[in-house]
């Protein structure tokens, strides 16, 4: 009696367990499908604002190489979408009668003629991280120039212009944001989209940033596509290129909460100048 008592026992467990471990009749869960790709986003192509100065006397706003190259240049001031759109304005450059002297304008400029089209910046301020564009007259000399943002030029009276772009840095390679805890001190870079630049810890720098493409920072492929959106900037980052002509991608937000680094910006496509919306980046010192 003992042992059938026993045996019956023992079936009963083996049969909970065969049951436990999707044996017996039951029928497993299926497994959800995977969620559908996400389409790829549609970036924004950017024109970078240099300027550049003219038989030494004229500050110039430019595009592109050609005159960039041919006059001493200043640096870059602003990047601006190189297409019309709703929410833009037409950023014109202006030429007086006797070609001394040029201007930026996003409407006509008393004794001033048209040019040539700068790019189309946004006429609000209505995309995260653009700031005023500002451009400045000295009345001694007659001379306008666009400024970069917090930069004052002697002699010149600066008015913003119905028209918003993403900041940058003139001829800067470095606009450092430090913070150290935790026997770590970490230095990012606002010209190259707020990345990691230097990391430091036992007095050893452990970061490479030869160009755009290393740093510490966030990079994006989308399936088969060529893109590849990268944090820090495009390709035309080289380390042997003059810092003028480098392409940092635009940052929205640089700032340090407490120790934590708090940086956004927009990644831009290493291939050629185009811009992401909605990177971001940030950790934790402890």
């Amino acid at each position: 009696m003992w042992s059938t008592v026993t045996l019956i026992s023992l079936v009963a467990i083996l049969a909970v367990i065969w049951t436990g471990c999707g044996g017996g009749a039951s029928t497993p869960t299926p497994v959800p499908s995977p969620p559908s790709k996400s389409a790829v986003p549609t970036p924004t192509v950017l024109s970078t604002l240099y300027r550049v100065v003219v038989n030494g006397t004229d500050r110039m706003t430019t595009i592109g190489p050609n005159e960039r190259s041919s006059y001493p240049l200043e640096g870059q001031v602003y990047y601006v979408p190189d297409q019309s759109a709703n929410g833009r304005s037409t950023l014109n450059r202006v030429v007086n009668p006797s070609g001394s002297d040029h201007a930026d304008a996003t409407g006509s400029l008393n004794g001033y003629t048209q040019d040539l089209v700068l790019g189309f910046p946004w006429s609000s301020a209505s995309v995260p991280g653009v700031t005023h564009l500002t451009e400045a007259f000295d009345s001694t000399t007659g001379d306008y120039a666009l400024l970069s943002p917090s930069e004052t030029l002697a002699g010149y009276n600066p008015q913003p212009l119905t028209a918003y772009g993403y900041p940058r840095y003139g001829n800067a390679s470095e606009v450092l944001l430090s913070l150290s805890a935790g026997g770590i001190t970490v230095q990012s870079n606002a010209v190259a989209g707020g990345t990691v630049w230097r990391w430091y810890w036992n007095g050893m720098q452990f970061v490479n940033h030869s160009d755009y493409g290393r740093e510490i920072q966030g990079a994006f492929y989308y399936g088969t596509s060529l893109l590849n959106p990268n944090e820090a900037g495009d390709g035309l980052t080289f380390n042997f290129l003059d810092q003028s002509i480098k392409h940092g991608s635009p940052i929205l937000q640089f700032q340090n909460q407490g120790t934590t680094p708090d940086h956004e910006g927009c990644p831009a496509e290493l291939g050629s100048f185009t811009v992401w919306r909605g990177s971001g980046s940030s950790g934790h010192l402890g």
